[in-house]
């Protein structure tokens, strides 16, 4: 057997451990509170980019898994930095009274909103009190009887000659009934009666009235109806005059009111287009004094008590505050979480009147957070954003044309129920988008605005290196924690196994995990169980309880396919030796727990000219990187067995008792050592299970999910028994990434388990056949009876057993069945190094869940 010596492992390379020694504290609670970013230095430098460049289209996109800590650190990192910028203005909107479908939009210093909100309903409310009296005053009352008196004596004098002339001229004033209503007319007196035109017609014509009398009554009656429609105008142009001497008359007393108040604001603000604005108040107001005054209740009625805001009088007066600064002093920092078009652009919101009719005016418009967040940073989460119906778009033609269009946008109704378009605003803001890799490179691919509005990527590491300031820089970060939400704090041991446990997270020789929610988790569970014993400091021993607390609440999965495999369902083999049956390593990832188990990997060889088939390939259960590793290991054989001889065999391998799709290539190992264990018809030592991925050249190379394939098959031998001879092969470039749980480092420092890393095919094979691989010699042949010489010897047996095949039946007599020199390629069939191998190999059960690969989530 080969020496397996040089191969294993100690226990000292199985665990990095943390030395709690390292520490000048006892508790992390004496640590100060460090607030800031660990470990995304080549972020942070991003981001300061983004953020300081004023140019159009730096916007910035944070690219980085969940977990890792992107949007507290950017959130931090943008209260930090000084940006250049000082507070944003307040953004109101007001009444157009020139386009009342077109609220206008006004921009004023931070604060200065609620300031003009509250002068102007206090100016309202002046006028209401102020109005009134205007109108019940003595001199008001007198100036407007006088201006009554002196038109009505017009009018009056104006009747009072159109009377004379018609009783002059022996005519009447008449009401004359016209449908529902009456009007003058001038009727003739005969015998002392008013009589119509048309009765001394018809009695004219009847004889019984001079028609020479009719004509001249006829005369005088067109003019005195002139006269009466000359004296009815007249009196109309009076009413008219009345009516704006009045309206000058109310002007002149209400102009000292509004304008004085209406000054003062202006003179308070210093803005032209305010001025503009309150001059069309003042305008309006002196036009319709008589807004302000309250109708009369009726006799045992109360007097409606309706808030300002609510009575449409006085609405367009006012002013609505729709991003108010008050405070602010510095660029804000808003965090969109749920980024719909809603929450992101506003809206203008709708009321039902009392006529049961939906209505809106300017009063109603409300911001979203990219108007909250103008002259600062929003953050949103771009994959939540570009799910929302019509947020895309509207982001993308936001930051393009840098100006924000409020509308009363709602997907589930499909007619608009409001013509109000408000003033667009123009916009100066950054864009902080949170994503993923994949989301990122896909927008640059596909969508070229998106080039154009993110050219700043700060990209989220998940790892930093596992140096001492490092260590302590994550010490800082439990302690921030702790203090942050009331937890227990670990002493140094606790804060060493947390540290250690990063290491496992990150799944990477000499680095820190950045997945900071997860640790953060798990102190909130240590935390927990350490009130729950009554301690005053998470310890090792607690922190390590919330691990295997944890494990346990996820591992029912794992534990039912234990059971599948300790009742024989799942056949795998832990002792003893199968030709061509190898015990592989999976990895199952189900998001919230990993764990690894063993499969078995079976190898057939026949004579034939079908190569090496892959029974998952032909039955399209794989993937890519898995029919990819297959066409490896095919040059890995041609190389090493095909240079004189053609291959003339048919390989078939499987996974056996698997059904879901496997892809990957950490099976490669295990997949040549099954091949060339069914070609030698040598026994693989099933004691032993393999991982690693090779190239056609023979290295082996590291996989993913070395941790658990370990303890995947560690648990199966340790549920039958450690016996001591049990163990996992695996790449030697592995070494560094191995943070093995301390129950497994445990049993190999007692001897009863080992971990072996080859740094080639060759030394796994030595290692699981117990077999010396053997060197080939100068003439191609490889050492006999070495693992490598059977399998030469194999593929020549099955070369010259195809020439025979293929001979004529006359054929040349003399040809030599084997080779020139060397041992003969087709040994005696009675030998049990070169007999074909048995049709099927030690067991073969069906059923397995697992994918064999570890690369690829699988599903028991």
């Amino acid at each position: 057997m080969a020496d397996a010596q040089p191969l294993a492992l100690t226990p000292d390379q199985l665990r990095w451990t943390c030395d709690p020694g390292q520490f000048g504290f006892e508790s992390a609670e004496e640590l100060p509170i460090a607030p800031g970013i660990i470990g995304q230095e080549r972020a942070m430098e991003a981001i300061r980019l983004g953020v300081r460049i004023r140019s159009k289209g730096h916007n910035i996109f944070v690219s980085g898994p969940a977990g890792s800590g992107r949007a507290t650190t950017v959130r931090h990192l943008l209260e930090q930095i000084d940006s250049g910028r000082g507070a944003p203005p307040d953004l109101v909107y007001v009444h157009n009274f020139r386009e009342p479908d077109h609220p206008a939009a006004l921009l004023l210093p931070a604060g200065r909103g609620r300031e003009l909100e509250r002068e102007l309903r206090e100016f309202v409310l002046a006028l209401r009190r102020a109005i009134p009296q205007m109108y019940e005053s003595d001199d008001w009352k007198r100036r407007r009887k006088e201006l009554i008196e002196l038109h009505g004596n017009q009018e009056k004098e104006q009747v009072r000659t159109l009377e004379t002339r018609v009783r002059e001229a022996q005519f009447a004033l008449v009401q004359v009934q016209m449908g529902p209503f009456s009007r003058p007319e001038v009727a003739p007196l005969v015998e002392g009666e008013p009589r119509p035109l048309d009765q001394l017609e018809s009695l004219a014509a009847q004889g019984k009235f001079p028609v020479e009398e009719l004509a001249r009554l006829r005369q005088l009656y067109d003019e005195l109806r002139t006269l009466l429609e000359e004296t009815f105008k007249q009196g109309r142009d009076v009413h008219r005059r009345l009516k704006e001497a009045l309206a000058r008359l109310e002007q002149d007393y209400g102009r000292p009111i509004v304008v004085e108040a209406l000054e003062d604001i202006k003179e308070s603000f210093c803005d032209a287009r305010l001025s503009l604005h309150l001059d069309q108040v003042r305008d309006q107001i002196l036009s319709n004094l008589r807004l302000f005054i309250d109708k009369e209740p009726e006799e045992g009625e109360e007097p409606p008590r309706v808030p300002l805001e609510d009575d449409e009088r006085y609405r367009p007066f006012l002013v609505n505050v729709v991003v108010d600064n008050t405070g602010i002093t510095r660029p804000p920092v808003v965090v969109e979480t749920a980024p719909n078009y809603r929450n992101l652009f506003g809206t203008i919101e709708k009321v039902v009147d009392r006529t049961g009719h939906w209505r809106t005016d300017f009063m109603h418009i409300r911001p979203g957070s990219v108007l909250r967040a103008n002259g600062g940073f929003l953050i949103i989460d771009l994959m939540d954003a570009a799910a929302e119906p019509g947020v895309w778009a509207a982001l993308k033609r936001t930051l393009r044309h840098q100006q924000i269009d409020i509308q009363s946008f709602d997907p589930t109704y499909l007619l608009s129920t409001s013509a109000l378009k408000p003033e667009p605003v123009r916009i100066d803001i950054r864009v902080i988008a949170l994503g993923d890799a994949y989301m990122y490179h896909y927008l640059w691919s596909v969508d070229p605005d998106f080039r154009k509005i993110f050219k700043v990527k700060a990209e989220f590491d998940t790892v930093m290196p596992r140096d001492a300031a490092s260590i302590i820089r994550y010490a800082s970060f439990i302690r921030n924690v702790c203090a942050e939400e009331g937890l227990v704090h670990p002493d140094r041991s606790g804060v060493a196994a947390l540290i250690e446990h990063g290491v496992r997270l990150a799944g990477q020789g000499g680095k820190l995990s950045t997945r900071f929610s997860e640790l953060a988790d798990l102190l909130r569970e240590a935390s927990y169980w350490a009130e729950l014993e009554g301690a005053t400091v998470a310890t090792r021993v607690i922190v390590e309880r919330a691990l295997r607390e944890r494990e346990r609440r996820h591992r029912v999965p794992e534990e039912k396919m234990q059971e599948l495999i300790e009742d024989g369902t799942i056949r795998i083999e832990t002792v003893g030796g199968v030709i061509g049956q190898v015990n592989g390593l999976s990895v199952f990832d189900l998001g919230d727990h990993r764990f690894g188990k063993p499969t078995r990997i079976t190898a057939q060889c026949s004579l034939g000219q079908g190569g090496l088939l892959s029974i998952e390939r032909e039955a399209e259960l794989s993937g890519r990187s898995f029919n990819k590793a297959m066409l490896i290991i095919e040059g890995f054989f041609r190389a090493r067995f095909g240079q004189d001889y053609p291959m003339s065999l048919t390989a078939s391998i499987a996974f056996e008792q698997s059904y879901g799709e496997v892809d990957g290539d950490s099976a490669s190992v295990a997949e040549i050592v099954a091949l060339v264990s069914a070609l030698a018809e040598l026994p693989v030592r099933q004691e032993l299970a393999v991982t690693g991925s090779a190239d056609q050249v023979g290295h082996t190379q590291p996989i993913g999910g070395v941790n658990e394939k370990v303890e995947g098959f560690f648990e199966v031998c340790r549920a039958r028994g450690l016996t001591g001879t049990q163990g996992v092969v695996l790449p030697r470039e592995n070494v560094q990434d191995l943070q093995l749980h301390s129950d497994v480092v445990e049993a190999v420092r007692a001897g009863q388990f080992h971990v072996y890393a080859a740094s080639s095919v060759e030394e796994a094979i030595e290692l699981l056949l117990g077999v010396k691989i053997g060197q080939r010699a100068e003439d191609g042949l490889y050492e006999e009876n070495s693992v490598f010489g059977r399998v030469q010897d194999r593929v020549h047996y099955y070369a010259e057993r195809m020439r025979e095949f293929g001979k004529p039946p006359d054929g040349p007599e003399g040809l030599p069945p084997g080779g020139e020199g060397g041992h003969t390629p087709h040994p005696d069939p009675g030998s049990p190094a070169t007999d074909p191998p048995p049709s099927n190999p030690e067991g073969s059960d069906p059923a397995s869940p697992a994918d064999g690969h570890g690369a690829e989530p699988a599903t028991p």
